[in-house]
């Protein structure tokens, strides 16, 4: 066995009460046993721990100054010890408290989330929507500090106003911009590549972060958690983040693209919910595209995303085929009979949505012929008219030729809720006029 040199046992002496003997047995490069067997052999033995060596409010001062000489820096949790943290919690309430009490300094980085930011809100939907589709979420460690950091970058400037504008609402928090100039990049296979200037943020905050942080995880927990009415803000995130729209033969088609299986699912599913329908395809690079071309469910997307997310793309083309859609919407064909009119405009009630009879006979301009109607609607002869879904005004189913529980059953398959023969009209409503 290696002798024990003079200066080792000193080192022993002055540091066995302080130091680990396992930082002990890494400095003096001896085994764990060498030092506990030389400890007993010097009768350095660890005292029983008493009263008298607790730490008082004196002690934990002088010991919070000591340590801040010691690591040349402001004390963090991170940098301080759980034995002293621990004292700090149990004398002062809190760590902060106690580096008041030794007068060092408190750095004021702590951000908090107003009540109302935990809560279902239009600004919340949007962010989210916007961050799944083009954002990310980015944590941080290092031995000084952790960092939540929220990322989004666009090339439209008007955009990341608007984001920025939304987040400011919601967390009561002002982000700023930096910008990244245009250029070129050289890549190390020699080959150069453009890039545009962008708009880009990143916002270090930990609670916004942990709230977003669910979404990122779990999309389709965004039908959970959000109300029924603001649903909405999410699709128009999503499409402002990775959505367009074009003009082929003089019809308008909206695409959305996107590789994650759950975040087109959560597309799919809003969509689902606005009685909007619309085309799958998955390219062979595992691209999903959803395309909407139907003509009324293009108008009726088109008011889903109104304001600066279709603002931005709208062209003066876009323009021209909504303005005539909304007029062929409306428009009542007054040169056909009066049988053919009804059905026409019964047409025009989309999948998963009612209308009465009253209100057909107000596109009809004759208010008081809604029994007409409904003696019309009762013989119809053509498969591709829903007569079904035309109701009373108070709710309650009315007449259908094939039976009031084919009517049920036609009503919930498109996702119309029935109950006692009864239809929810604030939710199932759809205005002709």
């Amino acid at each position: 066995m290696k002798r024990w040199t003079k200066e080792e046992i000193r080192f022993l002496k002055e540091n066995y009460k302080k130091l680990d003997d396992r930082f002990i047995s890494k400095t003096l490069k001896r085994s764990i046993d060498s030092i506990k067997w030389k400890r007993n052999e010097l009768s350095l033995l660890r005292k029983r721990w008493h009263s008298g060596n607790r730490l008082t409010k004196n002690k934990v001062i002088k010991l919070l100054l000591k340590h801040k000489r010691k690591i040349g820096k402001n004390l963090s949790i991170n940098n301080t010890s759980i034995a002293i943290k621990s004292a700090c919690q149990r004398h002062f309430g809190s760590f902060n408290n106690a580096k008041k009490a030794a007068k060092l300094e408190i750095k004021e980085n702590f951000r908090s989330l107003q009540p109302e930011a935990y809560q279902s809100t239009p600004e919340l939907a949007y962010i989210t929507g916007l961050l799944l589709g083009d954002g990310s979420l980015r944590f941080q460690k290092s031995k000084e500090r952790k960092s939540y950091v929220i990322t989004f970058t666009t090339k439209d400037k008007e955009l990341m106003d608007y984001f920025l504008e939304k987040f400011s609402k919601w967390s009561d928090f002002k982000a700023k911009t930096y910008i990244v100039k245009g250029g070129y990049k050289r890549f190390p296979s020699g080959k150069e590549s453009h890039y545009k200037k962008t708009y880009n943020t990143q916002i270090s905050f930990k609670r916004a972060w942990i709230i977003l942080k669910k979404f990122f995880d779990k999309p389709l927990m965004c039908l959970e958690f959000f109300k029924e009415n603001h649903l909405h803000w999410i699709i128009k995130g999503l499409w402002d983040a990775e959505g367009c729209a074009n003009v082929y033969d003089n019809r308008i088609r909206f695409y959305f693209s996107n590789k994650s299986d759950e975040i087109v699912t959560l597309y799919k599913k809003l969509l689902d919910k606005r009685r909007i329908s619309y085309r799958v395809d998955k390219s062979k690079q595992g691209m999903y595209n959803i395309t909407i071309s139907n003509k009324f469910d293009v108008l009726k997307f088109f008011r889903t995303i109104k304001g600066i997310t279709i603002k931005r793309k709208e062209t003066q083309e876009i323009k021209k085929i909504v303005n005539k859609l909304k007029k062929e919407q409306h428009r009542v064909n007054f040169s056909l009979s009066f049988k053919d009119q009804v059905y026409e405009i019964t047409k025009k009630i989309p999948i998963g949505y009612v209308s009465t009879y009253a209100e057909v006979a107000r596109m009809l301009k004759n208010p008081n012929a809604y029994r007409a109607v409904g003696n019309t609607l009762n013989k119809n002869p053509h498969k591709d008219v829903p007569c079904h879904r035309v109701i009373a005004s108070n709710g309650h189913l009315g007449g259908f030729a094939r039976g009031l529980e084919k009517k049920i059953k036609l009503l919930n398959k498109e996702g119309v809720e029935v109950i006692d023969n009864k239809v929810n009209l604030e939710k199932y409503y759809y205005k002709l006029i």
